[in-house]
């Protein structure tokens, strides 16, 4: 305990005393705030186990150097805001032993500066690369791991049925490769947990899905996913949330997607017998997917089982179905090279769904391809479809069901084999507003809900949609910066060209 006194009634005296406190406290504060480095190199590489201050061996056991191997790592010395940095190809895999704090996380990375880049390589003998068991606020930069079994990176912060705590993982550029092997689900990065983050990282070749998570608040972004359901069962996907994730953002994200017999490229989707979240939502925005060519077997591009989900400005290419959702909002969506739906909106769980401003083209007749079965189809839901663009199937667009309040209006059938559908005349022919030429182009009767969508897609507010861990509204992307103007909405007929 630090006393100290000033008992001198001299008041020029008294001041400096006064300062000298101050100045003392002020160094007091930073020391506990400030964070530190630790380091660990290969057992094999280090004669002596050291302290961790830096990365070199140290020259006694207990002296300054670093860790020698992961399972000397004295996690007790680490606290919240310092760093450990893994330096060399470690041959043995990782258990997180600290959490961090909100304000100040435990960060394990790559990128020492002067030092061998860190790596963790299984050796195609390891179950797990890296494991955070019940941690909270970890960050992973800047790191390699590959040819492990089981998993790359596993998260898993305390597991339930459906729901998952508090998590707050960062993964931020890291390389997760070649994770095939173990079980039947070998995944490159599985995790429970929510605010998390993934993003600006590089997954390949893994034995079932490339990224599987289950949390609240989950940012995955700007991500390339490759090689994904390469072990024996071959049905990974590139990116899947379960259990009931809520306010995700799942955006600018790359899935190179194309054995034959794989499933996604991103889906959204509690666990059979979970019961649906009628008040969830989130955010699948500019996606690049790439799926099989035509009838991969269950292939989809986009899959989303909860309601109040904005789909925005992806393109497709491939698959059975291209995008196929629940109650949402799918809106300036690129649809091509389908197999047998473009787009196939549901009712169940959502009672409304806007389908806006898509362009959903199949190219019958090349390589092959016989014309799909539709371009745009609606089973069982309310909603307005409107200003899409449909070409190229047997059925530009079909409705079915029991709903009669739907607006069907303001789109382009172009070289479609047949007529649009519209489930059962007594309740929807008289209510809409379409015609039996399948070149029409009617009024447009969009309601104020469904503009107002429209409206935040080119740019404008949307106050539901809230950034998941940035908190910015839906006008800014999540480095904050405002999102480009978007040509007006409006279908339009390709040129000739």
């Amino acid at each position: 305990m630090l006393a100290i006194g000033c008992v001198t009634k001299e008041g020029n005296v008294r001041a400096v005393c006064y300062r000298i406190i101050a100045l003392i406290l002020g160094l007091t504060i930073y020391a506990v705030a400030s964070a530190a480095d630790f380091h660990v190199r290969p057992a094999t590489e280090c004669a002596n186990n050291g302290d961790g201050t830096t990365a070199a061996c140290a020259a006694d056991g207990g002296m300054a150097g670093a860790f020698r191997g992961f399972t000397s790592i004295n996690w007790s010395a680490l606290q919240p805001g310092d760093s450990l940095y893994i330096v060399g190809q470690h041959n043995a895999g990782l258990v997180v032993g600290r959490s961090g704090t909100s304000a100040r996380r435990i960060t394990i990375r790559g990128d020492k500066a002067g030092a061998e880049r860190g790596i963790i390589d299984g050796g195609g003998t390891l179950d797990v690369c890296l494991t955070d068991n019940n941690h909270s606020y970890l960050s992973i930069l800047n790191l390699e791991v590959g040819h492990c079994l089981n998993r790359g990176l596993q998260f898993d912060n305390g597991r339930g049925v459906d729901r998952a705590p508090m998590g707050g993982a960062f993964v931020n550029n890291v390389f997760v490769h070649d994770i095939a092997g173990g079980g039947s689900y070998p995944t490159c990065i599985w995790g429970y947990g929510h605010q998390a983050v993934i993003e600006n990282s590089r997954i390949q070749n893994c034995g079932d899905d490339g990224l599987w998570w289950v949390g609240d608040s989950v940012g995955i972004r700007n991500n390339a996913i490759a090689g994904v359901g390469i072990g024996p069962v071959e049905t990974g996907d590139c990116i899947q949330l379960a259990g009931v994730s809520r306010q995700f953002n799942i955006s600018r994200n790359r899935c190179d997607h194309l054995a034959a017999n794989e499933k996604h490229c991103i889906i959204v989707a509690p666990p059979d017998g979970t019961v649906f979240d009628a008040t969830a939502g989130g955010r699948i925005e500019e996606n690049t997917c790439f799926m099989p060519p035509y009838d991969g077997l269950d292939t989809k591009g986009i899959t989303v089982a909860e309601p109040n989900v904005l789909i925005a400005r992806n393109f497709v290419t491939g698959a059975r179905i291209g995008i196929a959702a629940a109650g949402p909002y799918i809106v300036a969506n690129v649809v091509t090279q389908f197999h047998d739906v473009g787009i196939l909106a549901t009712g169940q769980p959502g009672p409304w769904a806007l389908v806006a401003s898509n362009t959903i083209v199949a190219v019958a007749g090349e390589n092959g391809q016989v014309a799909p079965a539709y371009c745009l189809a609606a089973y069982e839901t309310s909603g307005e479809f409107v200003n899409n663009i449909v070409s190229g199937c047997n059925v530009g667009m079909a409705g079915y069901g029991y709903h009669p309040n739907n607006v069907w209006d303001t789109n382009l059938s172009w070289r479609n084999a047949s007529t649009y559908e519209f489930g059962q005349p007594a309740l929807n022919t008289t209510l809409n507003t379409l015609t039996a030429n399948p070149n029409f182009a009617g009024t447009d009767p969009r309601s104020a809900r469904s503009w107002a969508v429209l409206t935040a897609v080119a740019g404008k507010s949307l106050s539901g949609y809230i950034e998941p861990n940035v908190g910015t509204p839906f006008v800014f992307d999540f480095l904050k910066n405002l999102r480009p103007e978007t040509p007006a909405v409006g279908a339009y007929e390709p040129d000739s060209k």
